[in-house]
């Protein structure tokens, strides 16, 4: 069949295949003719010639469609008169390793970079972050996996920004598992995944608390609020117990947290079992703190009032304190409570927070809000007053105290940081527990003036909070709420999921 390429073309092929095979063939039958020391014939001239150098023909050469080609494979042919001979005597023909494997490498270079070049442009035309020497020097290969990770975060974003949720977690999971040291992007993964895959999130969680132990308290803490709104109190509890034996820095926050979750579950077995078990690992105060909680739960803080009753030394720290406040206060000692944390507050033994707080709950206790609607009469507020004071109104709602501190936050010009919108998160909470639908709209309208916050979402806490039942738990409408610190989250249960009776018991004034 005729072919439709000129002959210059496929001769030009031809050689070019016949290059790539003479240099191992003729190479090897040239090594072979070497170490048999003139017993076998020239395997590339002509037989019937002399054999000697410059006389005689190539023979290896005859079939090439030019045969001055085949001196990159052998450079001893040379041109003459007389047309291609090989300028050596049959006795001294050799192999030209060399020369083969420098055409070996050199096109085994070639091809590499060009693979490297074409996977380079592909790669950065579908977005991966990466520099030409990460693909062309093996020992950068590592950062493809980098690359991959982040090409997969920025498809999460992307995908985030979408809310496409499960894409997201989806592209977050291959990112982590491509750069299983980069923390934010474990931490994002177990965020979502505790949406709907909550033992997934665990583990997750376990990895980073495992890998990362400079973000441990980070991380326990982003755990903790997580088991939180989801209403996973025992594996909270879980939570509480491990972190409260292994940083002992972080003991008062960790055991305020197993207080909390263990009322609410009503199961005391990890307190019992800390003061068991673990009461060595302990400092004797917390042991103390303990066993007077369990007490308490029993209906037997009547003889725990001496002792709530009197002044800590500094050497209790700062927990000891805050628990006898709020003990006193919530055993039906109020004016105790506010005498004791008034000695507190002098002697400054409290955080400025926690003696804000426990004062705020002393006062409506003994019914003084009437303090309260004063003090915001008289000027504007910042953050931290403003979140607290709402967290307040979720334990003791008061009509007047929710309009004055309307009327303050109005005139107050707070900033649109993330503390500022924490605190209005928890101002657009406390008018919906309070039905006031007015400032909740007021409220919802400087979130949304903030974030962008789409209406949908505070449509439906709305409605939580406009047909409360049975059969709506607060669960609900916590993961809604990311702002919301742990404080309000407390409150929040308490509210609407009160702990155990035995919690609660009141006991009598003193005479």
């Amino acid at each position: 069949m005729p072919s439709d390429y000129p002959p210059e073309v496929t001769g030009w092929l031809g050689d070019f295949f016949r290059f790539w095979w003479g240099l191992l063939y003729w190479n090897t039958r040239k090594s072979y003719f070497r170490l048999r020391r003139g017993r076998a014939p020239c395997p590339c001239q002509n037989p019937s010639d002399s054999g000697r150098g410059r006389e005689t023909g190539c023979e290896a050469a005859h079939y090439w469609h030019r045969s001055s080609r085949f001196r990159r494979v052998c450079p001893l042919l040379v041109e003459t008169p007389d047309g291609p001979r090989c300028s050596a005597d049959a006795k001294d023909v050799r192999p030209f390793w060399r020369r083969a494997a420098a055409y070996y490498l050199g096109a085994a270079a070639g091809i590499y970079l060009a693979g490297v070049l074409i996977a380079f442009v592909f790669l950065r035309v579908i977005g991966y972050p990466l520099a030409p020497l990460t693909l062309v020097w093996p020992p950068r290969w590592h950062e493809l996996r980098l690359a991959r990770s982040e090409y997969f975060v920025a498809k999460a974003q992307r995908a985030l920004t979408a809310n496409r949720i499960s894409e997201a977690i989806l592209s977050l999971d291959i990112a982590f598992h491509n750069n299983p040291r980069n923390y934010g992007i474990g931490l994002q993964l177990a965020q979502l995944l505790s949406l709907g895959q909550p033992e997934l999130a665990d583990r997750i969680f376990a990895l980073l608390m495992r890998d990362h132990p400079a973000q441990r308290a980070i991380t326990a803490e982003a755990w903790l609020r997580l088991l939180l709104v989801h209403g996973r109190f025992a594996r909270s509890s879980e939570l509480a117990v491990a972190r409260l034996l292994d940083e002992p820095s972080q003991r008062p926050a960790w055991l305020h947290v197993l207080f909390f979750v263990t009322r609410h579950t009503g199961d005391d077995a990890p307190l019992r079992d800390l003061v068991a078990r673990q009461a060595t690992r302990l400092e004797p105060i917390y042991v103390a703190l303990i066993n007077s909680e369990l007490l308490i739960r029993q209906g037997l803080g009547s003889k725990l009032l001496p002792g709530l009753m009197t002044p800590l030394p500094p050497a209790a720290g700062s927990y000891g304190p805050y628990f006898q406040v709020s003990r006193l206060t919530a055993l039906g000692h109020h004016a105790e409570a506010l005498a004791l944390l008034d000695r507190y507050a002098a002697a400054k033994r409290l955080p400025e927070a926690d003696e804000f707080q426990l004062r705020l709950d002393t006062l409506a206790a003994l019914g003084r809000d009437d303090l309260l609607r004063t003090r915001l009469g008289q000027g504007t507020i910042n953050a931290r007053e403003l979140e607290f004071i709402s967290i307040n109104l979720v334990r003791h709602p008061d009509a007047g105290v929710l309009a004055a501190l309307t009327q303050s936050l109005q005139r107050s010009k707070l900033p649109g940081d993330p503390q500022a919108y924490a605190a209005r998160t928890a101002y657009f909470v406390a008018c919906g527990t309070m039905d006031d639908w007015d400032k909740l709209h007021l409220a919802a309208d400087m979130l949304k003036e903030i974030s962008g916050s789409r209406m949908f979402k505070l449509e439906t806490i709305e409605t939580y909070f406009k047909d409360r039942s049975p059969s709506k738990r607060i669960e609900s409408i916590l993961p809604m709420l990311p702002a919301l610190s742990l404080n309000m989250i407390y409150a929040l249960y308490d509210r609407y999921e009160p702990p155990a009776p035995t919690v609660a018991v009141k006991l009598p004034p003193l005479s």
